[in-house]
């Protein structure tokens, strides 16, 4: 159980936050460029190491892998081949996330060399893991800009209900966020090691659970923890989000009462306003170019959310090279053409959209100090 601190410690003044709401504005260029409805390449690639089968079923998992699927694993030099093609065009990220589990594919950790030495050595990498066999990655960790776990719970039954996993499962996980954090050094406002936490009612909304994740993330010495509500097609009673939100501005509260090194977010830009009755955005995703997905089988989508669909795919880097399919007529067709109005919500693209479409109105917003982003590669 969360019990206020009796003591406060030294308050952090400088944050630089990850999920800066403005951090696209940081890329005036790409910003400019899609004001003007110009395809642009992407600033930030997600890759899909593995699809399919996954070695958990995390109830909220929007890629459909799981346990008992067959595994697709990402051909190693075929991927190299187009982010090298990428990183001419101008990406500069790469972000290891899902279909499945990244870390499942067992040349993690030589693709992610392979990734360091893309160009002129500046091409970033993060990995989104559920952290499980987090120990294939730990010799390549300190170079990533960052590695986030999605844990979702201080609770070991609610981390197994969300994740559906043995009980093993969340020990094991805890004891491997250990080995990163003696892996990765602690740099000032680096926020290279962190904790996912999704918020998905009603397993894990309430206050005492959301801040017993603060506690937890400041007991494994992580470098913060990001709260962002799960994607959904369907409404959620709003007495859940508000309760969450309140509860996320508790955790903040609490660690930096307790002066921890850790600190808390809220998710990239306007995820929670758009959960807000009338607050799901309608129109073009003007931004939907800052960010590409390749997936396990080469299948390049140009949407985040709908990566799975069929419908959304461009081509396969197996059949024609990235630059070929990224800047085809049919992509550019199919972003001036997408509108966001059914997407799931929320979104990370909707706060970029905004973004846009002021700048195509001639009001650019104020670019933030770059001190006070991190990952500003990472869109």
């Amino acid at each position: 159980m969360w019990s206020k601190p009796a003591t406060k410690g030294s308050l952090m003044t400088e944050v630089a936050n990850p999920f800066h709401g403005s951090k696209l504005l940081l890329h005036t260029e790409r910003v400019a460029a899609l004001a003007r409805r110009e395809l642009i390449a992407p600033q930030t690639i997600e890759v899909d190491l593995t699809d399919g089968a996954c070695n958990q079923g995390c109830v909220y998992c929007c890629f459909s892998s799981g346990e008992g699927k067959t595994m697709v694993r990402i051909d190693r030099t075929v991927l190299r081949g187009s982010l090298s093609e990428a990183y001419s065009l101008g990406t500069r990220a790469v972000e290891l996330v899902g279909g499945g589990e990244p870390t499942a594919h067992p040349e993690i950790a030589a693709i992610i060399e392979d990734i360091f030495g893309i160009g002129d050595g500046d091409m970033e990498v993060g990995l989104i893991t559920n952290g499980l066999l987090a120990e294939r990655v730990i010799d390549v960790a300190s170079r990533m800009r960052f590695v986030r776990i999605s844990l979702d719970s201080a609770d070991a039954d609610v981390y197994r209900r969300i994740h559906k996993t043995p009980p093993w499962h969340f020990k094991r996980v805890l004891n491997n966020i250990g080995r990163l954090r003696d892996a990765i050094p602690r740099v000032a406002n680096s926020r290279q090691l962190g904790i996912g936490y999704l918020v998905v009612p009603p397993y894990n909304y309430r206050l005492e659970q959301i801040i017993e994740g603060a506690r937890l993330a400041h007991e494994l010495g992580v470098d913060y923890i990001t709260y962002r509500p799960v994607e959904l097609n369907e409404e959620v009673p709003q007495e859940f989000w508000l309760e969450a939100r309140t509860a996320i501005d508790q955790a903040k509260k609490y660690l930096r009462e307790i002066g921890s090194h850790t600190i808390a977010f809220g998710g990239v830009g306007n995820r929670w306003e758009t959960l807000e009755p009338g607050g799901h955005p309608t129109g073009i995703c003007d931004a939907k170019p800052v960010v590409a997905v390749i997936q396990a089988d080469g299948t390049v989508a140009h949407c985040i959310l709908y990566r799975n669909n069929r419908e959304m795919a461009i081509g396969n880097i197996h059949s024609s090279s990235f630059r070929e399919l990224w800047f085809s007529d049919e992509h550019r067709d199919a972003w001036q053409s997408f509108q966001v109005d059914g997407c799931p919500n929320p979104c990370k693209l909707y706060g970029y959209n905004e973004l846009v479409q002021q700048a195509r109105a001639g009001n650019v917003g104020e670019v933030p100090d770059p001190l006070e982003v991190a990952h500003h590669l990472f869109v």
